[in-house]
């Protein structure tokens, strides 16, 4: 199971991302956005997992003065596998009208350089994994979203480094 860890940092951003797990991180990254940074998870498929992740991520990166925000999966799709060799994963966040959100998220995953897309728990419906090259390729990508029936809005946090 993947969950979605959002932070917002008073100090170092990367600091705080060193300070999950790397058993349990999949990847992670400081962005420009809503949100300072954000890190995917990976975790056993379990309300204990679940639990687990607060106690040993979530307090943590609070205790050390940030803030976080965590996404757990309703309905994972499996991830495309698209190569990442000069280019860079961003993630979007999506809301969607909320009795469309599978149609969406289908949608959302047959467009080229989406690697994955997420229905979630949270403030948000869905959370896609993009992989671009650059901002012209993050742009075409998001606007494919943006135009999707029952999309309301597309927040996208892009890397600090390398787009």
């Amino acid at each position: 199971m993947r969950a979605y860890v959002t932070l917002i940092a008073k100090q170092d951003t990367q600091k705080l991302l060193e300070a999950i797990p790397k058993d349990k991180l999949h990847r992670a990254m400081e962005t420009y956005g809503m949100y300072d940074g954000i890190a995917e998870i990976r975790i056993p498929d379990s309300p204990q997992a679940l639990s687990s992740l607060f106690s040993e991520v979530v307090n943590k990166i609070n205790k050390a003065g940030g803030k976080c925000t965590t996404y757990a999966p309703a309905y994972e799709r499996d991830e495309k596998g698209l190569p990442d060799i000069g280019k860079r994963h961003v993630y979007s966040f999506i809301d969607c009208d909320s009795t469309r959100m599978i149609e969406v998220q289908q949608s959302i995953i047959q467009i080229e350089d989406v690697n994955k897309a997420d229905i979630v728990y949270g403030p948000f419906d869905i959370i896609a994994d993009l992989v671009v090259k650059d901002m012209a390729d993050l742009r075409r990508v998001t606007v494919q979203i943006e135009r999707l029936d029952s999309v309301v809005r597309v927040s996208t946090l892009v890397p600090c480094v390398g787009l």
